[in-house]
């Protein structure tokens, strides 16, 4: 009877051991879709992405991105990638994303399962004056390592680089400030990895016209004073009113002070036609010939009794003594 006890105690102990292994089974089962942070489902594939970031001097950055793709499924699909190519590069040329990309390459490494791009992205961060700011880290890093602050992130992921597969995705970025920065961390308040970076002036450049900057600045004052000065010169010129001309050659007496026209004045309304010239006037007008000399006792000839010259215009009369002169039309009283 002891013996049959013992045997009895065995098995409830061995039924016992194995009710714990199941519950702790079933746990450990239950737990596998918990195993994924919040918001990231289980996914066959996997995808090892890793992110550089290599800042310059000046704001600007040179991206290293590195796929590291299942093998075999790698295998099925790299020709895809191989035949479009710009799936490659349309990720980062969304028309939401404003940045600018230059020198984009794109490296399929059948060997190693994996695909490098790299391009430049000018401006990547922004200068403050006292420190210089590179936007878009929501996490902190989880570790910094000489400088340089690496972030760790999970997700699922279906798009051109999974050519909507569903793939657990590893995502590494290394952000790597200047050589010459210092004091480079994450700011929470800003969601954004600050460095310092001290200010180096310009070097002078070798070219002439910058060695001799004074010399040329000098010249060309010169030459602007001498161009201005000419060119009022010449409007002053072109400006200068025009010397008086003599309706007639010279030596032919002018108009007689009876015949000058009385000023015209201006008055608003339509347009008054020219006067009309006879040619009586036109002959008045014409060049007389000089008068014989006359003796110095002799008398004037708007004077002399029977002259043949009107007293008022100067014209010959048609002989001695006439009544009214036949340019003018005026009586020689």
């Amino acid at each position: 009877m002891v013996r049959i006890k013992g045997n009895s105690r065995r098995i409830h102990l061995f039924g016992l051991a194995l009710f714990i292994a199941a519950v702790f089974l079933l746990s450990y089962i239950g737990m596998i879709p918990n195993a994924y942070p919040k918001g990231i489902e289980a996914a066959d594939t996997i995808l090892d992405e890793e992110y550089t970031i290599e800042m310059d001097d000046v704001g600007s950055a040179h991206i290293t991105d590195v796929l590291k793709y299942d093998k075999s499924w790698f295998n099925s699909n790299s020709s895809v990638f191989e035949k479009y190519p710009f799936l490659l590069s349309r990720r980062y040329q969304d028309e939401n994303n404003l940045r600018e990309l230059e020198n984009f390459t794109s490296d399929i490494d059948q060997a190693n399962y994996t695909i490098t791009l790299t391009f430049d992205i000018p401006g990547n961060a922004y200068n403050k004056g006292d420190s210089w700011v590179i936007y878009g880290y929501a996490d902190k890093p989880k570790f910094e390592n000489q400088g340089q602050l690496v972030f760790e992130s999970e997700w699922t992921q279906s798009d051109e680089f999974t050519l909507w597969n569903n793939m657990h995705i590893n995502y590494t970025a290394i952000v790597i400030p200047p050589a010459r920065a210092t004091n480079a961390h994450y700011d929470q308040n800003q969601k954004a990895v600050v460095y310092e970076l001290p200010y180096v002036a310009a070097q002078a450049s070798s070219s002439p016209l910058a060695t001799n900057k004074p010399l040329f600045i000098v010249l060309f004052a010169i030459l602007m004073i001498a161009s201005i000065g000419g060119f009022g010169f010449l409007m002053a010129k072109s400006k200068a009113p025009a010397a008086a001309v003599a309706p007639f050659g010279a030596g032919v007496p002018g108009v007689p002070e009876v015949m000058a026209p009385d000023p015209v004045t201006t008055l608003p309304g339509p347009p008054v036609p020219p006067p009309t010239i006879t040619p009586a006037q036109v002959e008045a007008t014409q060049p007389m010939p000089p008068a014989p000399a006359a003796a110095e006792t002799a008398v004037s000839p708007d004077t002399q009794e029977g002259s043949r010259f009107c007293k008022f215009c100067g014209g010959k009369l048609k002989h001695a003594g006439a009544k009214f002169c036949s340019g003018c039309g005026k009586e020689q009283v």
